[in-house]
């Protein structure tokens, strides 16, 4: 994303801040925002792996942490860490606490691959951005659970759009006794300084 780019998707996401969390992937900046965040800013840092895995890949590792509040810290970070092949590529915007919003992240680490369990990269947005061409709703569902409602993502081809997101529909009346939940797909454009959607016709498809 170029700078101006940013400073529109930062005022896009001011009024949801309290909602939003990054997810960070350490392998790519050799571990220096996640300590940056705790040590400068007070901000809880949780590694997405438990146990044993933590402690041995810590410096690799996917974390989930809070966005800086000061909008000073809030504009660094973006700038310096935010965009296709960087360290930070991924907002979730959730209902739920910091605990639970975790708690259910971890959930989709492991996935099973012709027979065999492999790790899921959700939190690096090229891996994602590909899951989205081929996940079924039953796997959103597992992915997002009940307390997450969008995911924000740099896709890799900037030609589409510098932004995208998926979002959950909860369905209502009849539909909701056939399907919970539908996800919508979302391009953000830039006009002005600010970040706007795209219209049905250009920016919305439901993953079926």
């Amino acid at each position: 994303m170029l700078g101006r780019d940013i400073d529109a998707f930062i005022a896009l996401l001011e009024d949801k801040r309290d909602s939003l969390y990054m997810l960070i992937d350490s392998a790519r900046d050799r571990h220096q925002l996640v300590p940056w965040l705790r040590r400068t800013q007070g901000l809880d840092a949780k590694c997405l792996f438990s146990g044993l895995r933590a402690v041995a890949l810590a410096g690799v590792a996917p974390y989930l942490a809070q966005l800086p509040q000061r909008n000073a810290a809030m504009s660094w970070v973006m700038h310096k860490y935010w965009g296709s092949g960087k360290c930070w590529s991924v907002i979730v915007e959730s209902e739920a606490n910091f605990e639970q919003t975790c708690l259910q992240l971890k959930k989709s680490l492991m996935v099973e691959l012709d027979g065999k369990q492999a790790y899921f990269r959700f939190y690096d947005a090229r891996a994602f951005e590909k899951f989205l061409s081929i996940g079924s709703i039953l796997q959103m569902e597992h992915i997002f659970g009940d307390c997450i409602e969008q995911i924000y993502f740099a896709p890799a081809a900037l030609s589409a759009a510098p932004l995208m997101a998926v979002r959950r529909v909860p369905q209502t009346g009849l539909r909701a006794m056939l399907q919970k939940n539908v996800y919508q797909m979302v391009a953000y454009h830039r006009q002005g300084e600010r970040y706007v959607e795209n219209n049905l016709e250009s920016g919305h498809k439901a993953l079926q």
